[in-house]
């Protein structure tokens, strides 16, 4: 099972909430993901990019990391 990344609101304002957050490339239209081991406790609630608390913004990426966990590249 797979989580939702998200942002802190650095990372996810603007015209940033619609770039790669693993590679910065745009438009992204695919929700990044966590894969189990990189969601596991609070992680899940931190930006995905700088690891801040709180992120409360949805990641997204492009198509090239679709399907990947953003955090370890595994496949979720």
């Amino acid at each position: 099972m797979s989580v939702r990344a998200l942002t802190c609101d650095e990372h996810g304002f603007g015209s940033k909430k619609e770039k790669c957050v693993v590679c910065d490339n745009w438009p992204t239209r695919n929700p990044a993901l966590l894969c189990n081991n990189c969601s596991f406790g609070s992680k899940r609630e931190a930006c995905c990019v700088c690891s801040k608390w709180p992120g409360k913004n949805p990641a997204m990426v492009c198509d090239d990391h679709k399907g990947k966990c953003v955090k370890c590249g595994t496949f979720v």
